[in-house]
């Protein structure tokens, strides 16, 4: 055992956490503006399996678990329930106690302060927050970086359109405004270089085969035991968490089109600069 340290109440003793930086989340009408810090956005394939615990507002409460199922095999059927315990019991109505997988992305993004109009403050200040999101966004953003190019040069104007669902209008800024001030451009390049290696946590619990098993058939006991010939693995939840394992994370690019550099343009340069950093 390590012997013990004393430590002050220093702001520099605090330990740095994932879950402590912001997501980005709207209000209904609000608005934001963004910029891309990374060039590939992380995918976790995931079931959201419900634990039965039931909200104030009458919601389910439930977590997302990584789905052990073949990537390509998952695409293709929709679900392996050969490879994946979840997969076997999942459910593609919308209250099912284990949902079907689905994929679910996060990007490292520095948000802009702006006003309830969404006019960027002066001087531009920037926070650093990630953005999870599924399907629909991730194809927007395919389809914003086939016409613009490189989403990481673009600042994005969102509104929200509902907050349940955290649905946005997504247009595309002719530049990075990161771009317009020294002070704006070291900003940008502090927050980068303190990007988390691993923000693909924050998508989903990984566990193992046996691990999955276990919560799968504590979260739907009539199924499991139909499908098991042995229920005798069936354990709290609670338990299960103590099995976590790896991250599971796939990078996806968006496959933008690159676009040429501009030569004699040093702001562009240096921006380029930035972005490999």
């Amino acid at each position: 055992m390590a012997p013990a340290t004393d430590l002050d109440f220093s702001a520099k003793h605090k330990a740095a956490s994932l879950f402590d930086i912001d997501q980005l989340r709207l209000e209904k009408d609000e608005r934001a503006r963004i910029l891309i810090m990374d060039q590939k956005v992380k995918m976790v394939p995931a079931h959201y399996i419900r634990s039965g615990e039931v909200t104030s507002e009458g919601y389910q409460r439930g977590r997302y678990y990584a789905c052990l199922g073949d990537y390509e095999r998952v695409m293709a059927d929709g679900k392996d329930p050969d490879k994946c315990p979840a997969c076997r019991v999942a459910d593609a109505t919308r209250d099912s106690t284990v949902s079907m997988p689905r994929r679910r992305f996060v990007l490292n993004i520095v948000r802009y302060r702006t006003n309830s109009r969404g006019q960027l403050a002066t001087p531009i200040s920037l926070a650093h927050e990630l953005w999870v999101f599924g399907d629909d966004k991730f194809n927007r953003l395919v389809d914003r970086a086939e016409e613009h190019g490189d989403l990481r040069t673009h600042d994005l104007l969102l509104t929200c359109t509902a907050k349940q669902y955290q649905n946005y209008d997504i247009d595309v800024g002719a530049k990075a405004m990161v771009q317009s001030s020294p002070e704006a451009a070291a900003q940008y390049k502090e927050l980068k270089s303190k990007r988390p290696a691993d923000v693909e946590r924050i998508l989903a619990n990984v566990l193992t085969y046996e691990a999955m098993e276990r919560l799968v058939a504590d979260a739907t006991p009539q199924i499991a035991m139909d499908l098991a010939d042995d229920t005798s693995s069936i354990a709290d939840v609670a338990s299960v968490l103590d099995d976590e394992v790896g991250t599971g994370e796939t990078t996806v690019t968006f496959d933008e089109p690159q676009r040429a550099a501009t030569t004699g343009d040093t702001e562009e340069a240096d921006f380029s600069a930035l972005l490999e950093a």
